[in-house]
This record gives C-alpha cells, sequence and structure tokens, in this order.
C-alpha cells in the first residue's frame, strides 16, 4: 500500500502531466472542447498545475472549515495549488481558495436528493459491510446520502459531476473518503483517499481501455 507521507507529488504530477499532453497531441485531441482550454504555458512546460499553496493558504480554509484536511490532499496543495485536468467530463481540482462545503451552493441539490429518498420509501440503512468496498468491486449505488451534508466540494465541473473529500469517513491514516459525484452514477464513486482517487484518475485520463 501507498504511503501517504511519502508519495512523491512532484515527480507524480510531472509524469500525470507528459503522458497525458503526449497522449492529447497524439490523437489530437488538444482542439476538443474538453481540452481546448489548455494554455498553451502549460503544454510547453508540461505541467497542468500551478503554484503550491502555502501553509497559511490551507490554514485559512481549515479554520474556515472547522476541520484539519487530510494529509494527502494538504501534501497535493503543496506542490501545485490545484490541478487543470484530472478528468476530461469532471474537469480539475480547484485552487485552496475556492474549497467549501458542499452544501454552501448546493443545498437545493442535497435537498432534492433527500426527497427523492424519501419519495422512493422508507431508506434502508446501507451495512459497513455493503459500504466499505472500494475499486472495481464496489456498486456506485451503495451509497450514504447523509453524508453530502458535510462533504467538502474540491473540485469538479458545475454541468458534469463533482469532486468531494467525505469528513465523515476517516481512516486509521487520518485520510478522508474521496468522492465523484456525477450523474453518470447511481450515487458515488469513492476511494479510500484522495492519493487513491489521483492515481485512479491518472490510469483513467492517460491509460484509458
Amino acid at each position: 500500500m501507498i504511503q501517504n507521507n511519502s508519495f512523491d507529488w512532484r515527480s507524480f504530477l510531472k509524469q500525470y502531466s507528459r503522458d497525458l499532453l503526449v497522449q492529447l497531441a497524439a490523437y489530437k485531441r488538444l482542439e476538443d472542447k474538453n481540452f481546448a482550454s489548455v494554455p498553451s504555458e502549460m503544454i510547453k512546460n508540461c505541467w497542468l498545475g500551478y503554484a503550491g499553496a502555502t501553509d497559511e493558504d490551507i490554514s485559512a480554509v481549515e479554520n474556515r472549515l472547522g476541520r484539519t484536511l487530510p494529509l494527502s490532499y494538504k501534501s497535493f496543495l503543496k506542490v501545485t495549488n490545484g490541478w487543470l485536468i484530472f478528468d476530461d467530463l469532471l474537469g480539475g481540482l480547484c485552487p485552496i481558495q475556492e474549497v467549501e462545503y458542499y452544501a454552501t451552493k448546493h443545498q437545493d441539490l442535497i435537498d432534492a436528493w433527500n426527497e427523492g429518498v424519501k419519495m422512493s420509501g422508507e431508506a434502508i440503512p446501507v451495512s459497513d459491510e455493503e459500504y466499505f468496498v472500494y475499486g472495481e468491486e464496489q456498486d456506485s449505488a451503495v451509497f450514504r446520502e447523509e453524508y453530502l451534508q458535510s462533504s467538502v466540494k474540491i473540485g469538479g465541473d458545475e454541468n458534469n459531476g463533482t469532486i468531494l473529500l467525505n469528513p465523515e469517513i476517516v481512516f486509521a491514516d487520518g485520510e478522508w473518503e474521496a468522492w465523484n459525484l456525477a450523474a453518470w452514477y447511481p450515487g458515488a464513486y469513492r476511494y479510500r483517499s484522495f492519493l487513491e482517487m489521483m492515481i485512479d484518475g491518472y490510469d483513467r485520463i492517460c491509460y484509458p481501455d
């Protein structure tokens, strides 16, 4: 298992940038609408990130949220404060200054989701045995919608999907669950950490089947 506290984010993200840009160039996808906005400077430098966030930037948002963000996410932010392309549909990761609770701007969606659950009949609790399944074996319909209220939005595309961190599920290493919440999932596709999500995102977009 990859250790979050020793992961080399800079090397990983440089490789991510190179591999994705090479793939896009090879298939002439840089002219596609999802990639046409990649700045020429990023292409020239083979870097899809930005300058890193400072400890003060991160602390300010942690104070605003009233929570300590997970290590893998903070380590990522110190290398790059945001990421241009996580997924060609989900979009990228926002700078730390824009991180906020999902409910801040999307309480209406949370309420609509909960109302839909009520209309479908009595909600059946999801057991831990069902819930704590990750990777290809998981069922994205196995979902605890009550966690949306406290989830933290860290990126995504408003028209397609959202990238969230879930502070209600914290593992022994202090990592929070990470979610891809999108219309094509009946619930959310979940990961055991932000790091796990980024590695899977790299594999999917750089080396699609």
